[in-house]
């Protein structure tokens, strides 16, 4: 087994974390554009939604 140096494991724990976040938000927006369709919103004003909501989460991130 190879030994990691304390930096490369920040960095391994920082990219899991930020990785992690990601796909809790993209689940999160998915979810929300399952309900508005089942309430009857158009799939474009849904769609343009998602876009929008997932822009704005990368900004948070520091990715935007």
């Amino acid at each position: 087994m190879h030994d990691i140096s304390a930096d490369s494991q920040e960095r391994i724990g920082r990219l899991l974390i930020s990785e992690s976040k990601k796909i809790r938000m993209v689940r999160s927006i998915e979810a929300t554009l399952d309900l508005a369709m089942k309430l009857g919103y158009s799939a474009a004003a849904v769609r343009l939604y998602g876009a929008l909501e997932l822009i704005h989460n990368e900004d948070d991130l520091g990715e935007g």
